[in-house]
Order: C-alpha cells, then sequence, then structure tokens
C-alpha cells in the first residue's frame, strides 16, 4: 500500500509467508451476543466524512472495500464485502478475521490486487456492481471520491485525520453506519477495548514501564510507531502497537514524539539509539528477519541493557502483519499472542525467551 510512513513500507515488507490460522482470540461477537440492529430500518442514511455527506439509499448487499484493512470493520459487523482490494498480500482474509469471515458466510470475497486497481482505477471496482465502496483506511483524493462515488455510494475517512489515520474505532463506527450497525457497532469497538483492557488487568506489572514499538530501519535510522498524542504523526488517533501498548498499561516516553511531525512517523539515528534502552522493546518483525540481524549487529544497540537482560520482543510474522493492521480484530488478537512474551520480558530472568513460543 502507498504510504507516507516509514513504519508501514517497513512492516508490509517485512510479510512474506503465508500465515498460519487460527480462531480469532477476541474481539468477536460470541454465540450468545445480542442480535445486531435491524440493517433493513433507518435508511436511508446519512453518513459524514472528510469529503462531504454520503447518502446511502438501502441496506448494502454487495459492499466492495478498498481501504488497507477496512474489510475487516465490515466483516466484524456480519458483512461478507463481494471484493476487497489487497495492498501487499494476495489475502484478505487472516487469522483474526478468520471467524467472523466464517460466521458472515456466503461466498469468499473477491480479490482485487494493487495492480489492478492502479491499472483499472474505478472499472475495477465496477466490475463488482457494489453498492457501497468503503474507502476508509485509503489514500483517495478527493477527485478520486468523486469518481468512486458515480459508481456507488462511498465513505472515506474523518477530516480530523490524514487519509490512513482514522482511529481503529472511529473507522468501525463509520462502517456501521453505513451498514444500519450503529448500535452494534458501539458494541464491538467496546468489547475490543475490553479485551485488551482485561490483559492489562491481568498483568497489572505492565503498568507505568517504559516502552517503544519499532517498525525498522531505514537509512542509518529506526522507524517507531507513532503515539498519536499531541503533536505526533497521527494526532488524536495512535496507530498500532502505538495505541496497543499504552492501553496495556506500558507508557511510550514524550520524546519521541519530538521525532516526527504531523506527516512523517518517528525516526530515531542510530546515534541516538541509546534512547531505546525502556523497560521493553517491541520490534513487529521476527527475531530471524533480516532487519534484526542487521539491528543486533548496530554495536550500540547491542549495548543496550533492554538487549543485554533480554526485554527487547520481536513478533512473529502473523502478530507483526495484525499490529500493522491495527483493527478492532487484529489489535485484541495481537495482544493476546503478545501477553506471554511481554511477561517474559518483565520476569527479570534473562535465561526465558520473549520470543513467541
Amino acid at each position: 500500500m502507498p504510504s507516507r510512513s516509514v513504519t508501514r513500507r517497513l512492516v508490509a515488507a517485512s510479510v512474506s509467508v503465508l500465515l498460519s490460522l487460527f480462531l480469532v482470540a477476541c474481539g468477536s461477537e460470541s454465540e450468545d451476543a445480542p442480535q445486531a440492529d435491524d440493517a433493513s430500518s433507518g435508511f436511508p442514511i446519512s453518513v459524514e466524512h472528510k469529503f462531504g455527506v454520503t447518502e446511502i439509499p438501502s441496506a448494502p448487499k454487495r459492499v466492495v472495500t478498498v481501504g488497507y484493512n477496512d474489510q475487516d470493520a465490515v466483516l466484524a459487523l456480519g458483512v461478507k464485502p463481494v471484493a476487497s482490494v489487497s495492498w501487499f498480500e494476495e489475502k484478505v482474509v487472516y487469522p483474526w478475521s478468520q471467524q467472523a469471515a466464517d460466521a458472515a458466510g456466503g461466498d469468499d470475497i473477491e480479490l482485487i490486487t494493487a495492480e489492478e486497481l492502479e491499472s483499472g482505477g474505478p472499472e475495477a471496482i465496477a466490475a463488482y456492481k457494489p453498492d457501497l465502496i468503503v474507502a476508509i483506511f485509503s489514500f483517495l483524493t478527493e477527485d478520486d471520491y468523486k469518481e468512486y462515488s458515480k459508481i456507488a455510494p462511498t465513505i472515506v475517512g474523518l477530516k480530523q485525520f490524514p487519509n490512513d489515520g482514522t482511529p481503529w474505532q472511529e473507522q468501525t463506527k463509520l462502517v456501521g453506519q453505513a451498514l444500519g450497525k450503529s448500535d452494534e457497532a458501539d458494541r464491538i469497538v467496546a468489547d475490543a477495548e475490553d479485551a485488551i483492557a482485561a490483559i492489562a488487568e491481568r498483568n497489572p506489572e505492565f503498568k507505568g514501564k517504559s516502552a517503544f514499538a519499532g517498525s525498522g530501519l531505514a537509512d542509518g535510522q529506526v522507524g517507531l510507531y507513532p503515539t498519536g498524542r499531541a503533536g505526533s504523526t497521527y494526532e488524536g488517533g495512535a496507530y498500532g502497537p502505538g495505541y496497543l501498548l499504552p492501553a496495556l498499561g506500558f507508557e511510550i516516553p514524550a520524546e519521541f514524539d519530538k521525532l516526527s511531525d504531523k506527516v512523517t512517523a518517528p525516526l530515531l539515528s542510530y546515534e541516538l539509539i541509546n534512547k531505546l534502552d525502556t523497560d521493553v522493546g517491541l520490534w513487529t518483525f521476527p527475531r530471524e528477519e533480516e532487519t534484526a540481524v542487521e539491528l543486533n549487529k548496530i554495536p550500540t544497540y547491542k549495548e543496550l541493557n533492554l538487549v543485554k537482560e533480554g526485554r527487547d520482543v520481536f513478533t512473529d510474522q502473523a502478530v507483526g502483519v495484525a499490529l500493522n493492521f491495527s483493527t478492532l480484530l487484529s489489535l485484541p488478537w495481537a495482544a493476546a499472542q503478545l501477553e506471554p512474551q511481554l511477561v517474559a520480558a518483565l520476569d527479570g530472568d534473562p535465561s526465558t525467551s520473549s520470543d513467541l513460543q
């Protein structure tokens, strides 16, 4: 997916293998969950976004998602898109969304590759005869939006955030509005937040510990995930680990916010790598990946107490992608996978492995 963020480019580039399928650990509906809103009522519906207001005349039945991760919110609300754009892998359903996809029933989601979209433009979407286009986590310009709106009602992100910065909570609620399922959207957002909060409550040792989340290396610098705090990238809407670590009780040093602006994710030069000597460090790629190998060749990094004491945590491929996806399905799932790693990192015993087992 094209992006201004070094964070996303580095994580996307790290994905090279198929992910194993697991049941969604949390954030999905249980069998005795209350029924969704009556999607046939309440229409027509108006959805406000950064490019104006979209009128949706009736309950959508043929949804196409264009945004990088938009399909997760649609699936979580019990609707299976007829087609979704895949931006960096030839798949649009992942371990954290498989259960929701199965529950939604119907045919498999048709995959539109980024290349097909870029070469075919709106026509690549029109071929699926959508009655709703979801392009919240996308880079549509206003002119693009107008073209897509000629095909079907189209919703994009909120105006106070960059194109790829609408927080997952608001993304889910926008999709809920468009599908006539606002009450259900509110509920599943709360469920996802509660699932993450439960992990924090189970592990009070997380609270107040300093941490950072790193995405990779580029041009003599370390890429860090933004926090969404005032003055930082994606102000008002933390992304991926920048949201998850504080939600689990960790504290990301405020000085990292000064390494970025509202356009570029934080970048830390190798000369300042000692600032990464926090209680926990989270890297969204595997320890055996080439990026990790290069990281551990940096002399100043190897000398950090963080490293010597085994408090640097490396994810596996699936968890790295889940963190990068940053949705109501992927973040609780990633938190559940990371919990034992973070516990091991903080147990005071360097001999225990913080790698995912």
